[in-house]
């Protein structure tokens, strides 16, 4: 029986993985990284994010001119890609009724609330039939 150490194990793959993203970037391929996108003002997503930016990445003027011109290049593309998005949602937006569709939506939710509650009584009555039974077995629970 062979006993595995996880933390030779961890090190071997990351040490795999540093040279394997090394090569890419020798090679002028893109890099692997990890992006976060915040949706909304969520202050514990705010924090989060502020905290997995740190002093081990680099700052942008530590980077070399090729790499800072990639980077402006693809904030570019992410920004018309947002206008882009925006402009689609605009056009999607103007085409629909909105009055119709809150009233739709509204008459979902009053059909299935009226479900979920009339699912819950069965399943409450269904229960309490099971727990009479169980009394009846034995007199003295009354």
């Amino acid at each position: 029986m062979q006993i595995l150490d996880g933390k030779k194990a961890a090190q071997a793959i990351k040490d795999d993985l540093k040279i394997s993203v090394a090569q890419r970037a020798i090679e002028g391929k893109k890099v692997p990284h990890l992006a976060a996108i915040l949706v909304g003002n969520n202050g514990a997503s705010e924090t989060y994010v502020a905290a997995k930016v740190n002093d081990k990445r680099p700052r942008l003027e530590e980077l070399d001119a090729r790499v800072q011109a990639e980077l402006e290049q693809r904030n570019e593309l992410d920004r018309e890609l947002y206008r882009f998005g925006e402009e689609l949602f605009a056009r999607q937006l103007s085409r629909i009724d909105l009055a119709m569709e809150i009233q739709a939506f509204r008459s979902r939710c009053v059909d299935r609330s009226l479900r979920v509650r009339d699912a819950a009584r069965r399943t409450a009555f269904a229960r309490w039939k099971k727990l009479r039974r169980t009394w009846s077995r034995y007199p003295f629970l009354g």
